[in-house]
């Protein structure tokens, strides 16, 4: 990351997912944004981690950043 380019995060083999991996990708969204870095998916979030998403309340529709970093301005499905 101090290198200058963004953190791409490949989500594409995820078949499980629980609460830790949505909340370490919150905590490392939100370092590297306080640094002036950043992070993102290479997609947007589907399957057990869109579930994850859902079911833990990540989605809010007021939280603008959080939504980009998930969904990369797409609407979630």
């Amino acid at each position: 990351m101090e290198h200058g380019g963004p953190v791409v995060v490949n989500l594409d083999e995820v078949e499980e997912a629980d609460l830790t991996l949505a909340q370490l990708l919150e905590a490392a969204r939100r370092t590297v944004a306080a640094k002036g870095q950043s992070i993102r998916l290479e997609k947007p979030a589907e399957g057990a981690v869109l579930q994850v998403l859902q079911r833990g309340g990540f989605l809010n529709p007021d939280d603008a950043d959080r939504l980009e970093f998930w969904f990369g301005g797409k609407t979630p499905a």
